[in-house]
Formats: structure tokens, C-alpha cells, sequence
């Protein structure tokens, strides 16, 4: 039981921060202990992922009401005007979420800060994350002996502080595009740095 404890928090803490450390590869991990089995590790990191997706939402959620002032504040203003007159943003993000490969970190700050329904968003994160987990469980299963210790050489704390400023850049990047610009004049322009 202590190892699925284990395995919940470090998915949803790897899931609530940016982080390039792989949820798949730690499901992996754990889904070959003795202790721990394969569709168990699977269910135990699908809900820690899902959880800490949630809580990452829901954290830029409540920072974008708190912490955004000035130009960036109207700019998610605006955006989220926008998005609230398309009837199938959240649809989009929804299925986007189900990807194997999906920009999550992106999806779940967009929903928050725009504050769109998290629920479908979820669904489909979880289905898509069930699906990659199990297959890279059963794949893993072929070849555990190098798998395990090509993860244990390669793991470092610079890895995971590189990978959380590197999932940072395009949120940054993204925060200071003129979306009002953009979408109803079809052209990219940053914010203007000087205005409040």
C-alpha cells in the first residue's frame, strides 16, 4: 500500500509542476516492484497525474484572478471573452488532452486562466494517460533490465531544474502575445512593456 501512496504523490507533485521528468517513466518503475502491479501502478498514476493537472489548473486559476494586473490582465480578459463565445474550446482542449503526446502543461494553464470547464478537459487527459501508461507498461515489460537502468544512470537534479525552465519558456512567451491583436487583426505583437 506505501508504494502506491508513494507512486500517487509523485505523479500528481511531477503533474503539478512543470517538470520534464516523465510521469510514464516513474508509472514504469513502479508497475515492475514486487510489490506493486502492473494495472495497479497504471490506475494509482493515472489519478495522481489527473490530480495534479487539476490542481495546476486550478492554482493558475486563482493566480490569474490574484496576480495579473495592467496589460496582461486585459490581455487574459480579453482572451477569455473570446474563447467564451467558441462553443468547442473546451471540446478542443478535451481532445487535445487525449493525445498520446499533448502539450498538458499548456492545456490545463489554458483552462485555468480562461477558466474553462475542467471536467471533460480531465476525461480525456485520464483516457489518453491510460492508454500511454499501459503501453509503456507492456513495452516496458519486454525490456526492464535496460529500461531501469538507463533511467537510474540518466536521473539528475539538473535534468529537473532544466526541465521546469524549459516548460516554463513558452508560458512566458505566450503571456506576452497581443491575442486582441492577433486574433482580430490576424498579427503577432507583444504587449507593450511600459503600459499599466
Amino acid at each position: 500500500m506505501l508504494p502506491l501512496l508513494a507512486l500517487f504523490g509523485i505523479c500528481a507533485l511531477l503533474n503539478t509542476v512543470p517538470s520534464l521528468v516523465a510521469t510514464t517513466a516513474v508509472v514504469t518503475l513502479f508497475a515492475f516492484r514486487d510489490d506493486v502491479g502492473a494495472v495497479e501502478a497504471v490506475v494509482v498514476g493515472v489519478a495522481g497525474a489527473v490530480l495534479g493537472r487539476v490542481l495546476f489548473a486550478l492554482a493558475v486559476r486563482h493566480g490569474a484572478e490574484r496576480f495579473l494586473r495592467g496589460r496582461l490582465r486585459r490581455n487574459i480578459d480579453f482572451l477569455r471573452d473570446y474563447v467564451g463565445r467558441k462553443r468547442h474550446a473546451t471540446r478542443f482542449l478535451a481532445l487535445l488532452a487525449m493525445m498520446p503526446v499533448n502539450p498538458a502543461l499548456a492545456i490545463f494553464a489554458t483552462a485555468g486562466a480562461l477558466r474553462l470547464r475542467l471536467t471533460p478537459i480531465v476525461a480525456g487527459y485520464a483516457l489518453g494517460r491510460a492508454v500511454v501508461y499501459g503501453w509503456a507498461v507492456w513495452s516496458a515489460g519486454i525490456a526492464i533490465d535496460s529500461l531501469e537502468r538507463v533511467l537510474r544512470e540518466n536521473a539528475s537534479p539538473w535534468t529537473f531544474a532544466g526541465g521546469i525552465a524549459l516548460a516554463l519558456v513558452p508560458l512566458i512567451i505566450a503571456a506576452q502575445v497581443d491575442w486582441q491583436t492577433l486574433i482580430e487583426q490576424r498579427r503577432v505583437r507583444l504587449l507593450p512593456r511600459h503600459q499599466a
